[in-house]
């Protein structure tokens, strides 16, 4: 925390989304959702999209800030568009995962599963658990059978590696 205070006195944007999370999590310091709001701005006027996303999330459940959907859009907006910038310069199954899960929530972006999913299998295919699960989801939702197989499988896979309860929950669905 000392650290990241010291280099967010000076600027550095990444220092600023650093702290903020720590605040945000209570990690090593008192957990206060206002001040890492705060730093999450001063984090998102340097540019950096991952802060936008964080805004975005913080004003859409009213943490730290008043609750303004409108608001919150308009930060998904921004982190969206930082990330498909982001993800021309650098290859990264992190950054296809968020990509994904934005057009699969319609944040930020128009709402489009199979975009959506396109994104996850990128992702997933360069070995990413969370799109792996993202997916498993999405076709359990879909109700897809022929691919029960797969998504028992991969849902062991991310219950075993991640300790995902909601993996485990699916698992029981499917057998019950």
């Amino acid at each position: 925390m000392r650290w990241f205070h010291k280099a967010a006195e000076k600027g550095h944007i990444y220092a600023c989304y650093s702290l903020a999370m720590l605040y945000l999590r209570g990690q090593g310091v008192e957990r206060d959702d206002e001040r890492a709001y705060g730093l999450f701005l001063r984090s998102y006027d340097g540019g950096n999209p991952y802060a936008a996303y964080e805004l975005g999330k913080l004003c859409e459940a009213g943490r730290g800030t008043v609750r303004n959907p409108e608001k919150a859009q308009n930060y998904y907006r921004a982190a969206f568009l930082g990330f498909i910038n982001m993800e021309k310069k650098a290859k990264d199954d992190t950054l296809w995962y968020r990509i994904g899960c934005m057009y699969l929530e319609g944040k930020g972006v128009e709402k489009d599963e199979k975009i959506a999913e396109e994104y996850l299998s990128i992702s997933a295919g360069a070995g990413n658990i969370y799109s792996k699960n993202k997916l498993a989801m999405l076709y359990l939702k879909r109700g897809d059978v022929n691919r029960i197989p797969e998504i028992i499988e991969t849902l062991k896979e991310v219950a075993e590696k991640t300790d995902n309860i909601w993996s485990m929950y699916a698992l029981g669905n499917i057998y019950s």
